[in-house]
C-alpha cells in the first residue's frame, strides 16, 4: 500500500524545511499571484442575499444596485443624497422624509438565521431614528435596527428589536449611546443554531437574548427599508445621518466575520493620495476634486477639518493631473469654502500652498487661489500673470504688501505644472514642479481670523481663472524642500485608474483600445485610437474632434461619441466568428427612443451590441439577420452612471451577458454566428458593409476601454475586467 508519512519536526526545522523548499522552486517574492495570506473578504460573500455599497459605481438616478448578486436594487425615495461614507460613498439621510426601499421582502423561516451588517454615523435623539426596518402592520412580525427607540438604558442607546410572526418578541441593546457623530459598525443577528439574539457595535459584543421559543418571520409585501421604519406599506421614524455598506445574509455571520467586515470599514483608506504621515501633518485643507470626494456642487475637504468647497458659476468636471480635476471658463467660475475656524490663524505664521494647473490662456493676471480676511483687510492672493505666463504671490495686511514673482516664464503652455508656495515667516518662495523657482524676504505676515476662500477668482467678482485645477492643499507650516519633491512625484509619476497589468487577461486579446491620451495618435487629418493588444488592430476616429472627443473615462480617459456621425473603426480586418468576448465600459447619453444605438459591431452578420430603445432601454446581442440572440435582463435608462458590459459566446454551448460584473443574460436563442470578415467599429453598425454604416444606429454618449477576445472569457475573469475600473 503506498501511503504519505507526516513528519513531526520542531518550529525550527520545519521553518528550514519550508526556506529550502522555496529555494529548490526558486521562489521569487516578486511573482504578484502567491497569496501568502487569505484576504479578509474571504467567505463574506457566502449567504449574502441583500448588499448596498451606495458607490458611485452601483447608484444610477434612484437606483441603488444590490451587489449581493440576487437583484434586490433598491428605490432612493425623496431625495437621501451621496455622501462621503465609511467604505467610499455612502448616503445621507435627513431624518424628514428620506429611505432607500430596498425591495428585498424575505420570509425567514424557524430554521433560517439571518444577519445585518451596516456602518452609521448620527447625532439624532428623536425616538425612531431606524437604521434599518420591516415592519408589518400591527407589529408583527418586525425585524428593526435603530439608534434611539426607549426601551433600553439609556433610552437612547442602538437597539435590535426583533419579533415574530406570532408576536414573541426581544429587544437585543446596547450598553452606550453611539450618537455621538461619528461612524460606528453595528451588525445584529438572529442565530437559531445557538437561539440567541445579538447585537455587535464596532466589534464588540453588546448584548445577547433567547429566542428559544421564535417561530419564522414573514415579511411578505414589506420590504425592508433603509433609513427609515416600512410600517405596513408606509414610512415613518426616519433616520437623521448617513449610513453605509449594508449587507443582509441568510445566516448567522460568525465572531470572526464579523470582525473582518469591521475591520474593512476601520482600517480601510479609500482613494486617497499616497500615504505619508508628513504630508498629513498640518494639513488644515485638501480638495483633491476626484469623483468620490465630490456631491453636485460640494467639493469636500479631504484633511479632516470640513473645509468644505461650494463649485459656484458651473466648474465643470474634467480629466485633473491625479484623478479627476475641475475646469474653469475664466468668466464667472470658482469654489468657495466660506469663514471655517480651522483656516482662521493658518497663515498668520508660516503657511504652505500646493495645486496642479494648466492654462493656455494670455489674458492678464488671472487668479487661481486667493484668501481674504474680512475683518483685518488681509489677504494673499497667487495670480498667473498669463500674459507672460509667471506665477506670483502676493501677501498683503492692513498697511504693507509684498510680492514675489516666479522666473520661470511660459507656464501657460498648456501642460500641468505643480506651483507650491511657502512662506517660512521670514521668507516667502515658490517652487515649480517640485524645484525651488524663487525667494525673497517677506515683511508681511498677515492676520486670519474670518477666512474666505477661493479657488479660481479673486473674491466674488474679478481675475477669474481660465484652466484646469486639481489636487489643491494647504498647510498651517512650512514644508520641507524634500516634502514638496514628494508630493510633485505623486503627480508625475502616479498612472491613475490604468489597467493592472495581468497575463490571463492578455491571453486571447486581439483589440484593446484604452482611449487613453497616450494611445491616440494625430496626424493632419485623422487621429488613430493605438491598438494595446499587440495586434495592430488601430483604430480611426471617423468625423470626430481631436479636442471635444476626449472625456473622462472610466479607466483614465474615454471618447464621447455625438449619436450623429461618430465611430471608431479598425484599420484592419479582425475575424470574429462564433467564440468571442466583447468587453467595454460605456455611459449612454441622450438616445432617440424606437431604435437601436449600437455600442459595437463586427460586420454583416457578424455580433453586433446595441443599446435598444424598442426594447425598453435593454442591451441585445444582435446577428442582424440572425435576430436577437439575448436581451439584458435589466434597462440602462440613466444618463448618469458608468456601466461595465461584457458578452461572451462560446459557440452552441453558451451565451451570456454581464452588466457590472453580474450575469444579467436573459432568454438566449444559441445560433451559429457567421464569420465576419470586415473591419469592427465601435459606436456605429455595419449593417451592409463597411463603408456604409447604418442610418440611424450611432451611439450616443462616452465609451472607454473596449476589447474583443478570441476566446470565451471565465466568470472570475469578467469580475477582474469590472474590478480594474471600480
Amino acid at each position: 500500500m503506498k501511503y504519505v508519512k507526516i513528519l513531526s519536526l520542531p518550529a525550527s526545522q520545519l521553518l528550514v524545511f519550508f526556506v529550502l523548499a522555496f529555494s529548490l522552486l526558486n521562489f521569487n517574492p516578486a511573482h504578484a499571484g502567491l497569496i501568502l495570506q487569505h484576504p479578509t473578504y474571504t467567505g463574506l460573500n457566502q449567504g449574502l442575499v441583500g448588499y448596498w455599497s451606495f458607490d458611485g459605481k452601483d447608484m444610477a438616478g434612484v437606483k441603488a444596485y444590490d451587489r449581493s448578486g440576487q437583484g434586490n436594487d433598491g428605490t432612493l425615495t425623496n431625495g437621501p443624497a451621496s455622501a462621503i461614507g465609511r467604505i467610499g460613498q455612502g448616503l445621507s439621510f435627513d431624518g424628514s422624509n428620506d429611505y432607500v426601499n430596498t425591495n428585498y421582502a424575505p420570509t425567514i423561516s424557524s430554521g433560517t438565521s439571518f444577519s445585518l451588517s451596516v456602518w452609521f454615523k448620527t447625532t439624532g435623539t428623536v425616538l425612531g431614528d431606524e437604521i434599518f426596518s420591516s415592519l408589518i402592520t400591527g407589529g408583527s412580525p418586525h425585524i428593526i435596527l435603530s439608534t434611539v427607540n426607549g426601551a433600553c438604558t439609556p433610552a437612547t442607546a442602538i437597539i435590535w428589536d426583533v419579533k415574530d410572526d406570532a408576536g414573541t418578541g426581544v429587544f437585543t441593546c446596547a450598553s452606550k449611546t453611539f450618537n455621538d457623530g461619528l461612524w460606528h459598525h453595528a451588525v445584529g443577528i438572529i442565530d437559531r443554531a445557538t437561539q440567541t439574539s445579538r447585537l455587535y457595535v464596532d466589534n464588540i459584543l453588546q448584548d445577547s437574548d433567547s429566542i428559544s421559543t421564535f417561530g419564522a418571520f414573514t415579511l411578505t409585501g414589506n420590504p425592508f427599508f433603509i433609513g427609515a421604519r416600512d410600517g405596513g406599506g408606509s414610512d415613518s421614524v426616519h433616520f437623521p445621518g448617513s449610513i453605509d455598506d449594508v449587507r443582509v445574509y441568510n445566516r448567522a455571520l460568525s465572531a470572526d466575520e464579523i470582525k473582518r467586515l469591521y475591520k474593512i470599514g476601520a482600517t480601510l483608506k479609500i482613494n486617497t493620495s499616497i500615504n505619508n504621515d508628513s504630508l498629513q501633518k498640518g494639513l488644515v485643507g485638501y480638495w483633491s476634486f476626484d469623483g468620490k470626494d465630490m456631491a453636485n456642487i460640494t467639493a469636500y475637504d479631504r484633511s479632516g477639518n470640513t473645509n468644505n468647497g461650494t463649485l459656484t458659476g458651473g466648474p465643470t468636471r474634467a480629466i485633473g493631473k491625479l484623478g479627476q480635476g475641475l475646469s474653469f471658463d475664466g468668466s464667472n467660475d470658482y469654489v468657495r469654502a466660506t469663514r471655517s475656524s480651522s483656516l482662521n490663524g493658518a497663515f498668520d505664521g508660516a503657511y504652505s500652498v500646493s495645486m496642479w494647473f494648466k492654462s493656455n490662456s494670455s489674458a492678464t493676471i488671472k487668479t487661481f487661489y486667493h484668501i481674504s480676511d474680512a475683518s483685518s483687510g488681509s489677504h494673499m492672493a497667487f495670480f498667473n500673470y498669463q500674459s507672460v505666463g509667471k506665477v506670483t504671490m502676493y501677501s498683503r495686511n492692513a498697511t504693507l504688501a509684498d510680492t514675489l514673482e516666479s522666473n520661470t516664464s511660459n507656464l501657460n503652455n498648456d501642460v500641468w505644472r505643480m506651483v507650491t508656495f511657502i512662506q517660512t515667516g521670514t521668507n516667502m518662495l515658490i517652487y515649480i514642479d517640485g524645484v525651488l523657482d524663487n525667494s525673497r524676504a517677506n515683511g508681511t505676515l498677515v492676520t486670519s481670523s474670518d477666512i474666505d476662500l477661493f479657488i479660481g477668482a479673486r473674491s466674488f467678482s474679478d481675475r477669474f481663472f481660465p484652466g484646469l485645477i486639481d489636487d489643491v492643499r494647504i498647510y498651517n507650516r512650512a514644508l520641507s524642500a524634500d516634502e514638496i519633491k514628494r508630493l510633485y512625484k505623486i503627480g508625475a509619476t502616479l498612472k491613475v485608474n490604468t489597467s493592472i497589468n495581468n497575463d490571463s487577461l492578455q491571453k486571447g486579446l486581439v483589440g484593446y483600445w484604452s482611449f487613453n491620451d497616450n494611445d491616440l495618435a494625430s496626424n493632419t487629418n485623422i487621429t488613430t485610437a493605438l491598438d494595446r493588444s499587440g495586434q495592430g488592430n488601430d483604430g480611426k476616429l471617423q468625423n470626430m474632434s481631436t479636442s471635444s472627443a476626449r472625456a473622462i473615462g472610466k479607466i483614465g480617459q474615454g471618447l464621447s461619441f455625438d449619436g450623429v456621425d461618430d465611430y471608431v473603426q479598425s484599420t484592419n480586418v479582425l475575424s470574429v466568428g462564433d467564440v468571442f468576448t466583447v468587453s467595454m465600459w460605456f455611459k449612454r447619453g441622450s438616445l432617440t427612443p424606437a431604435s437601436y444605438h449600437t455600442l459595437w459591431s463586427s460586420g454583416k452578420n457578424g455580433p453586433v451590441i446595441t443599446l435598444d430603445l424598442s426594447n425598453s432601454d435593454a442591451v441585445q446581442l444582435h446577428g442582424h439577420s440572425l435576430g436577437t440572440l439575448t436581451t439584458s435582463t435589466i434597462t440602462i435608462s440613466e444618463t448618469t452612471t458608468w456601466h461595465h458590459l461584457v458578452v461572451a459566446k462560446n459557440g452552441s454551448a453558451s451565451t451570456k451577458m454581464y452588466i457590472d460584473g453580474i450575469d444579467r443574460t436573459g432568454t438566449v436563442t444559441n445560433q451559429t454566428m457567421l464569420t465576419t470578415t470586415h473591419k469592427p467599429a465601435i459606436g456605429m453598425d455595419l449593417f451592409q458593409d463597411t463603408d456604409n454604416p447604418t442610418a440611424s444606429s450611432y451611439f450616443n454618449g462616452p465609451i472607454d476601454d473596449v476589447r474583443i477576445y478570441n476566446r470565451t472569457l471565465t466568470r472570475d475573469e469578467i469580475k477582474r475586467l469590472y474590478s480594474l475600473g471600480r
